[in-house]
């Protein structure tokens, strides 16, 4: 199934209808397709209910879209249009039905935030989904793929459809900013997401491919993607043994989440075709769990610090030699800028969003102006590394002091935090010091 936008049927209002959608939980990337391969899970928590996202949309006539209420594992997320996935979602729809109606939403949360499952969004396809029912199914459901991309961007601030596409059209698929295609699947697979007990930011875990990429490592892992896509075609589950892993990707992250490779290990020893890394939970987590405030400001700094450790560490790394330790190296880099961006910056105050945004041009500025004198003097790759991690740390620096942000407001007081942290367990299997959620396709 490809998704192409193409024509609308007419939009059928009518001020009070209603309609409800679900969308399940999903995982991305699936080892070889880094942003672009995903697929849904069917399964269930320990009441026997779905695990999924719940949405339902009823036709207003105030002109905007309301989030009434929010229900189940995550409650203390955005209510606006602008911040909320849902929302944002349905007001894509809008905007491009040209029609002047509202919608007011709630959301029923079965995927808890931070899990790595989705849950953002879930949130915005179960959105869209419910308010193109409303109005009479305007739209096909493929053709909802960029109003549920829009609402994903609300959580993420970029366009990923490796959640988006799957849970909207269910299975397997390939996604891009512009279409989602599904994908078969061979038969007789089970897959195992496996949930440790560690949380990795999504944006720390991002800066970590901060770090140069060898086009030889490009052709592998263009080589294993095309592998895996012909063996899901042909059925083959030998190539899809040998072509289920990621020389990309997983090599830089892997060293930032403690015992992967001996997981890993485990379960090829035990008989799976493939084990990798699906994905990362959001930065949520982060704001619940400091004892002080976190605004969406303060992840931008702490972002941007992560990067700049990452850039700087890699001008420790000389050419040639084995690549792992340059990756950690590189990670170790990672980690340590954004815990001094956290202890020395996110504690002390809050940011806006605005705030967050001026940081970043501040630290890309001095980036730029510290790369340009290394260009100048035509400094070998580790200077112009050194001189551009050196400039943007100032000028991220001097940014922060221009703005002067207010004073932390305190634990639990900014606007990304959640109450799903004590419920998060209930969801899945224990496993001692990890937790599995087993899917069959």
């Amino acid at each position: 199934m490809s998704l192409e936008l193409g024509t609308t049927r007419a939009a059928k209002v009518q001020i009070g209808a209603s309609a409800r959608a679900f969308a399940p939980a999903g995982v991305g990337n699936v080892a070889v397709g880094f942003d672009l391969l995903g697929m849904a899970l069917d399964t269930f928590d320990h009441d026997g209910h779905e695990l999924g996202d719940i949405v339902t949309a009823t036709v207003t006539n105030l002109g905007q879209v309301r989030v009434s209420g929010i229900t189940g594992l995550a409650l203390d997320l955005p209510l606006d249009a602008e911040h909320n996935t849902a929302a944002r979602a349905v007001r894509a729809l809008l905007r491009a039905l040209d029609l002047q109606i509202g919608f007011e939403l709630h959301i029923h949360k079965g995927i808890p935030l931070g899990s790595g499952l989705g849950g953002s969004a879930a949130s915005a396809v179960a959105g869209v989904v419910a308010a193109n029912a409303a109005l009479g199914s305007p739209f096909e459901l493929e053709a909802l793929y960029p109003f549920a991309l829009e609402g994903e961007c609300a959580a993420s601030g970029a366009r990923h459809g490796d959640n988006v596409g799957p849970q909207l059209l269910g299975g397997l698929c390939f996604t891009n900013s512009d279409r989602c295609i599904s994908l078969p699947v061979p038969s007789g697979l089970t897959a195992v997401v496996v949930h440790p007990d560690f949380v990795l930011e999504t944006k720390i875990a991002r800066a970590a491919l901060a770090v140069p990429f060898q086009i030889s490592e490009f052709v592998a892992q263009s080589d294993k993607l095309a592998g895996f896509l012909i063996a899901l075609y042909e059925n083959d589950h030998s190539l899809l043994r040998q072509s289920l892993a990621d020389v990309l990707v997983e090599p830089k992250r892997a060293p930032l989440i403690p015992g992967f490779y001996a997981v890993k290990q485990a379960a090829l020893d035990a008989g799976a075709i493939g084990a990798s890394i699906l994905g990362y939970a959001f930065g949520p987590r982060y704001a619940r769990r400091a004892a002080y405030n976190v605004t969406s400001g303060d992840v931008s700094v702490a972002f941007t610090g992560a990067l700049l450790g990452g850039v700087a560490a890699s001008s420790l790394i000389g050419d040639g030699g084995n690549d792992t330790p340059k990756y950690g190296v590189a990670a170790a880099g990672v980690l340590a800028g954004a815990f001094l961006a956290d202890r020395g910056l996110v504690r002390r105050a809050d940011r806006t969003s605005a705030d967050g945004t001026l940081v970043q041009l501040g630290a890309l500025a001095g980036a730029l102006i510290g790369g340009g004198i290394a260009a100048l003097t035509e400094t070998e790759t580790r200077g112009v590394l050194a001189l551009g991690s050196a400039g943007g740390i100032l000028g991220l620096l001097a940014a922060n002091a221009i703005i002067k942000p207010a004073r932390d407001a305190g634990p639990l007081r900014g606007i990304m935090q959640s109450s799903a942290r004590a419920l998060d367990g209930r969801v899945f299997v224990s496993l001692g010091p990890v937790t599995s959620v087993r899917v069959t396709f």
